[in-house]
């Protein structure tokens, strides 16, 4: 009698923990959701659910993992993107593996960056520093006194994985001398300068044409400088900030520009990017 128990007691044992597995473990894991597109920075919640041999859903909690070097994910299920590409994310119990596909795609935006320097400089007064004024200027008198400005930006605020698609300087005329069509020049320097210590006497000595843009109007004024920021950014030159020179020829005049000071009407840039 005790063996025909025995064998029963043993019959039953298959049935808990044999060939069929413990009914309390999953035996098959599904993720919730099973596919997601995201952008680098971006954050996904993920969730675990799984049912056992019979088909039942069971509680278990799960190990959580990332493949493809695509991003990482914490004990919860919260998913974060760190590098474009497509990868697994997958939650495992045991020897039970559950995935889902994620892919990291890049995304348009944009970024303003005000100023972060600015200042002009007279051939009249050499060795005077106009920094703390409001105003930057350009232009060249009837006794040949020149005014230059300069404007630096600092671009530590884009992602380094970034891709430039453009990059729009936004100038603000307040006033210009002559009812002439003016060209002003926009270069770049080649060499470094401050704007608390900048004169003509010790302004860069050399730069380089980027382009040039017709100012007949006063207010916002946009001047596409893809080209040159793309540069500073990539490291190709380096960002010794822009110079706006007159270029009008035998044409007399100034064209006065808002400095950084100017909190309303400072110089920016509109920078797009794919990231």
């Amino acid at each position: 009698m005790k063996g025909i128990i025995l064998l029963l007691i043993l019959g039953l044992i298959p049935l808990l923990t044999g060939c069929e597995g413990d009914i309390y473990a999953p035996t098959t894991i599904s993720i919730s959701p099973t596919s997601a597109t995201l952008h680098i920075g971006d954050t996904q919640q993920f969730s675990a659910s799984g049912t056992n041999y019979y088909g039942e859903p069971v509680s278990f909690t799960p190990g959580w993992s990332v493949a493809g070097g695509i991003g990482s994910i914490d004990a919860t299920g919260v998913f974060t993107a760190t590098a474009l590409g497509t990868g697994l994310v997958m939650a495992t119990y045991g020897s039970v593996i559950g995935q889902a596909v994620v892919t990291i795609s890049t995304a348009d935006r944009s970024l303003t960056i005000n100023a972060s320097e600015s200042a002009y400089v007279n051939s009249g007064q050499p060795n005077s520093n106009f920094s703390n004024e409001y105003i930057l200027k350009s232009g060249m008198t009837m006794i040949l006194t020149e005014y230059r400005s300069y404007i630096k930006f600092d671009l530590s605020t884009i992602p380094t994985q970034a891709a430039i698609t453009s990059a729009k300087l936004h100038l603000y005329v307040e006033n210009i001398s002559t009812t002439e069509t003016i060209t002003i020049q926009i270069n770049n320097p080649t060499s470094n300068w401050s704007e608390s210590t900048l004169t003509w006497n010790n302004q860069p000595t050399q730069e380089y044409f980027v382009t040039s843009t017709s100012i007949a109007a006063t207010g916002d004024q946009e001047i596409d400088i893809t080209s040159i920021v793309s540069n500073w950014f990539a490291g190709a030159e380096n960002n010794y900030g822009i110079q706006l020179k007159w270029d009008t020829g035998n044409v007399s005049g100034d064209v006065t520009f808002s400095g950084r000071r100017n909190l309303a009407h400072r110089p920016y840039l509109i920078v797009g990017y794919n990231y």
